[in-house]
């Protein structure tokens, strides 16, 4: 036999589901990503590679993708399914023939999108505490908030002398 009749050989040993979980894995997907795609556990996934590891010879995962992907080139396959665009999809020159040159769709209320960077300066007014470091810097804020826990600490001192006067009067 000569080495695409062995190489057919070996693909057609292959199941159908194992193809799909190996067409997927020459496209770098995970076995999460390809569980995902096919609907199946990633356990399932692990098994039919395994079975397809031990059908093409392959020691690890990586291995088991390069043969496959092999086999598909030597046997002139594609793992899309697809292995050559037909004739008639296109021109004398190479290209795709187009429909027509009109537009098919245009953006009307389309407008240009303004990207700013996180550490540029906004132009919205400032707020709260922040408020203090454009007009007083940072100093500005550490004495904003020291005179708010001051205030803090008075009105919590008033509220405990109106208690201890209030059980007085009781």
């Amino acid at each position: 036999m000569d080495d695409i009749a062995k190489a057919r050989a070996k693909l057609a040993s292959l199941t159908e589901k194992q193809r799909a979980v190996l067409d997927l894995l020459i496209q770098h997907k995970s076995s999460k990503e390809i569980a995902r795609t096919l609907d199946i556990s990633p356990y399932t996934v692990d098994q039919r590679l395994g079975g397809a590891r031990l059908k093409l010879g392959a020691a690890s995962r990586g291995e088991v993708a390069r043969a496959y992907a092999a086999l598909l080139s030597i046997c002139d396959e594609s793992a899309y399914g697809f292995p050559y665009v037909e004739p008639d999809a296109v021109s004398d020159e190479g290209l795709p023939q187009a429909e027509s040159l009109e537009p098919t769709y245009t953006f009307s209320d389309a407008v240009t999108l303004q990207y700013r960077a996180p550490w540029e300066a906004t132009t919205e007014p400032a707020f709260g505490l922040e408020a203090f470091d454009n007009r007083f810097g940072k100093s500005g804020r550490v004495i904003a908030i020291l005179g708010l826990a001051a205030v803090l600490a008075l009105t919590l001192l008033a509220l405990v002398s109106m208690a201890k006067t209030l059980s007085e009067m009781v």
